[in-house]
């Protein structure tokens, strides 16, 4: 959107129009990550929704993972999906590793690599 204002006027408003752009693009990422989040209970359905032959686009999951070096590269080399974060707001959420078994796994958002 376009439109003219004074100097002044820019420079009053300068600061409310950056913080509502700002809040605008956080907002649409937000929805974009909760439109685009599976949280995945079984390694079947992770190596089914990261089916490289899968047509449609896979966005992100969750998983419990227990942070296993030799499950990592099993899945990059499978999938080429890797872990990419322990949200902060699921720091506390522990479950039962869907590729190892092993108890009080973090929640974990993984992905695929490009």
């Amino acid at each position: 959107e376009k439109f003219t204002m004074t100097k002044e006027e820019f420079i009053n408003k300068t600061v409310t129009m950056l913080s509502d752009i700002q809040n605008n693009l956080f907002a649409r990422a937000k929805q974009f990550r909760t439109d685009n989040m599976q949280t995945l209970t079984s390694k079947a359905d992770f190596y089914d929704y990261f089916n490289p032959n899968n047509k449609e686009q896979a966005g992100f999951a969750v998983a419990p993972w227990a942070d296993d070096e030799a499950t990592e590269e099993m899945l990059k080399k499978d999938l080429k999906v890797s872990p990419r974060c322990v949200p902060e707001s699921s720091i506390n959420e522990k479950g039962t590793c869907i590729f190892t078994g092993a108890a009080d796994a973090p929640i974990t958002v993984f992905a695929r690599a490009y």
